[in-house]
């Protein structure tokens, strides 16, 4: 799973392309979600972070959702809900800089200096990110380039941000 997760984040088309025909991979894409989004907005008790896995879940859900809607009923193109649910999961690696600075200013005894600034650019960056990984995965699984992926890529990014607006 480990390597998958740098192969998604280096935007590796070939490995997007054999992660839509392995089915196993749902369980990797749930955990990835749900271990960024624990880390992400947890607090150090367990309700908090169950909480926040599934709500992790919630979101991951919605984001892919309005990645194959846009590339679905937009675009035109065919593809499973649950291929790109899963290819959403390993996408889910952009998200490490926001769950890193959350992680560190939760779970440390000391608070980082300017703590809300560094939240503030990390998720952006992370949006950004997870926004490239899912333009390559709309690459692999809907064929598409240049724009229309970058939109499928920014659905997914403006999916996630408005589930987490609406507190999820």
């Amino acid at each position: 799973m480990f390597s998958g997760l740098v192969r998604a984040g280096r935007l590796d088309r070939r490995f997007f392309t054999s992660l839509m025909f392995d089915e196993r991979a749902v369980g990797n894409a749930v955990t990835i979600i749900a271990v960024l989004g624990a880390l992400m907005f947890a607090r150090p008790s367990l309700l908090p972070i169950i909480y926040a896995a599934l709500y992790g879940v919630v979101r991951g859900l919605l984001s892919a959702g309005a990645a194959w809607a846009m590339a679905v009923l937009l675009f035109r193109r065919s593809g499973r809900f649950l291929t790109t649910f899963r290819l959403a999961g390993f996408a889910h690696v952009g998200f490490v800089p926001a769950a890193a600075v959350s992680a560190t200013d939760t779970f440390l005894p000391v608070s980082l200096p300017f703590a809300g600034w560094w939240w503030a650019l990390s998720l952006a960056a992370s949006l950004f990110w997870y926004a490239a990984v899912m333009r390559a995965a709309a690459d692999a699984q809907f064929d598409l380039t240049g724009l229309p992926a970058w939109l499928v890529g920014a659905a997914a990014a403006v999916g996630w941000f408005l589930a987490r607006r609406l507190g999820f």
